[in-house]
């Protein structure tokens, strides 16, 4: 955790010494997007008179894919920073702290009692993966405040970005851009929101696997 920390900061730090670092832009240049040390979309830039190299209803789409595409430029630069190392350690904690199996016991009724608590363990694991599904097929709206651009936010991830067509050519660029940074600064607000719900499940979720692990004799 310390050395993700320590590569984290350094991300951090590159991106203020040079924000250009990670910046994308479309075959005309005429849309240019980034995003910062810590993977959130920071700039977009729209050059003047975009709209004439651009068509208007393909913009939304290709400011999605240059935010994957600074993404995962940020992503290559972590990498080079250690990155990789440290999800080796965590593999090699993971192997480390394997316990092997005990032997079941051979009492039938004890081993009858395991078996009830695993299939209701498992039972709300089934409830907690519905409950996951329901989650992932919600859809969010988000509308900037002119009604110019629109955000689509399913379950975990942004799905489609719309700029009307109709007033592109009389939006001003600035205005664009401040926008879209807003609505993917409140889709990021969102998508921590059901994180975060998902996260008050562990609890339950870790309880339920203890309780498999003690049916089947796990120490």
């Amino acid at each position: 955790m310390a050395e993700m920390a320590d590569i984290q900061q350094r991300l951090s730090e590159l991106y203020r010494d040079d924000p250009e670092v990670w910046m994308q832009a479309d075959e005309s240049e005429s849309i240019r997007v980034s995003v910062d040390g810590d993977g959130k979309v920071d700039a977009v830039r729209f050059a003047q008179d975009w709209w004439q190299r651009v068509r208007p209803d393909d913009a939304g789409g290709i400011v999605l894919t240059l935010v994957q595409a600074s993404r995962a430029a940020r992503g290559e630069t972590a990498t080079e920073l250690g990155a990789d190392d440290a999800v080796r350690q965590r593999a090699s904690d993971a192997t480390s702290s394997f316990v092997p199996l005990q032997q079941p016991s051979s009492d039938r009724h004890e081993l009858m009692g395991r078996l009830e608590t695993v299939l209701t363990a498992f039972a709300q694991l089934d409830t907690y993966r519905q409950s996951v599904m329901e989650a992932a097929r919600e859809t969010v709206e988000l509308r900037s405040p002119s009604g110019e651009v629109t955000l689509e936010v399913v379950g975990t991830g942004v799905r489609r970005l719309t700029i009307d067509a109709r007033n592109a050519q009389f939006t001003p660029e600035a205005q664009l851009e401040r926008e879209i940074v807003d609505l993917f600064a409140r889709a990021r607000e969102q998508l921590d929101v059901r994180q975060q719900e998902a996260l008050d499940d562990l609890p339950e979720l870790s309880a339920v696997v203890r309780e498999v692990h003690a049916a089947e004799g796990r120490v």
